[in-house]
């Protein structure tokens, strides 16, 4: 399990691209490089409106310049969003650096926000 920053989805080739820490030599990256199956969950702080997106990985990468950023820009938005909730410090912290791309070939999308919907597929 790791974190994923500055997520970007493809509806054409139903991929998506994020940046997740995953130092070398890290269980995550092997298990990226060798099993391939991977899911992810993403939430929403203020709404909790939450998806969790199942496929396998289509390849691992260094990241580029514009993953960076995006990441960067990612971590912006999130910590300004839980500062709304009361996290006013430590936030920042999540963000490890040692970034790897991973673009997922997406198999499966799921609708996790708590209440009556929570699984459902999401087609």
């Amino acid at each position: 399990m790791t974190r994923g920053w500055g997520p970007r989805y493809d509806p054409e080739s139903q991929r998506l691209t994020l940046a997740i820490t995953a130092p070398p030599g890290s269980r995550t990256l092997e298990h990226l490089e060798t099993i391939g199956a991977v899911a992810v969950t993403a939430s929403q702080p203020l709404s909790y409106h939450t998806v969790q997106v199942k496929g396998v990985v289509h390849h691992v990468d260094a990241p580029s310049e514009q993953d960076r950023t995006e990441a960067l820009a990612h971590l912006d938005r999130f910590v300004a969003e839980v500062a709304k909730i009361g996290v006013t410090s430590g936030a920042d912290d999540l963000y490890l650096g040692d970034l790897r791309t991973v673009v997922v070939e997406i198999t499966e999308i799921y609708d996790q926000t708590p209440g009556r919907d929570a699984g459902s597929e999401i087609t």
